[in-house]
């Protein structure tokens, strides 16, 4: 908050309660825990905004309504949801508090490119001009004769752009944040999916959080680190017994969410 700003706090709160509460309507991916229920809330955010890019409806005020409408209709299960959240980290954390505290030394190291302004080359080349037409004109011109990479299949610019558009400004933190979140809790997820136990799992995912690359990816608005967290979360599921998978509609969302964020990823 402090370094951030408000108003990327108040564009994570609101993207985190949008994306559950649109979660909510997959009961699968309610059952699967918040991580999942969040990379399916979130991958439906994306798939809808992105189809309506060409249209001149992205303003703020749309956005901040639609988000309010969701959430409210959603109360219950989100409620539910975050309520459920909290206590299963309440009790992994409170059970192992030394491994607990690597993992939050690891992940506040992580964290500090957060901090900063945008200065990858990338992102001011590519991935700040979805947004930055956006909070302009309210829509996208798609205008490949600017910019070759216009119409490159990177759903995380759309998101990024959605958390501009609640900030009203631009907020790589918010979205870089929920990123980084989702792979320290892919890593811990794949762990337990292959038989480690609570310490291990937590040592797993400091040595995620840990990783240089972790903490660059903090820094930019690339989709290397939103595909990494996708992946992990794929492989736990994919360790899983049969009988404890998600359905598949949510399996499907995660892996078309992985396509949709970078194209290679389909190797």
């Amino acid at each position: 908050v402090l370094f951030a700003g408000w108003a990327s706090a108040f564009a994570t709160v609101v993207l985190i309660a949008s994306a559950l509460a649109l979660a909510s309507c997959f009961p699968a991916a309610s059952r699967s825990g918040i991580a999942i229920a969040l990379m399916v809330g979130m991958a439906s955010l994306m798939a809808l905004v992105g189809w309506l890019l060409p249209f001149p409806i992205h303003h703020r005020a749309v956005y901040l309504v639609a988000a309010v409408v969701l959430i409210v209709a959603r109360w219950r299960a989100l409620r539910t949801m975050l309520g459920e959240a909290a206590c299963a980290l309440r009790a992994t954390m409170s059970a192992h508090p030394a491994w607990a505290i690597l993992l939050v030394g690891a992940a506040s190291i992580a964290s500090l490119g957060l901090w900063l302004p945008s200065l990858n080359y990338d992102d001011n080349a590519v991935h700040l001009i979805l947004q930055s037409q956006l909070l302009a004109d309210g829509v996208y011109r798609l205008d490949v004769q600017t910019q070759s990479w216009a119409v490159a299949p990177w759903a995380n610019n759309v998101l990024h752009a959605i958390a501009a558009v609640f900030a009203g400004q631009e907020s790589r933190a918010s979205v870089a944040l929920l990123w980084l979140l989702l792979g320290i809790s892919g890593a811990w997820r794949l762990a337990r999916a292959v038989g480690a136990s609570s310490p291990v799992a937590l040592a797993a995912a400091a040595v995620f959080a840990a990783q240089p690359l972790t903490g660059y990816f903090a820094t930019t608005m690339q989709g290397d680190g939103a595909s990494a967290a996708v992946l992990l979360h794929l492989a736990a599921v994919a360790a899983m017994s049969v009988h404890s998978r998600p359905g598949a509609a949510v399996i499907g969302l995660l892996a078309g969410l992985l396509l949709a964020l970078k194209t290679s990823n389909l190797i």
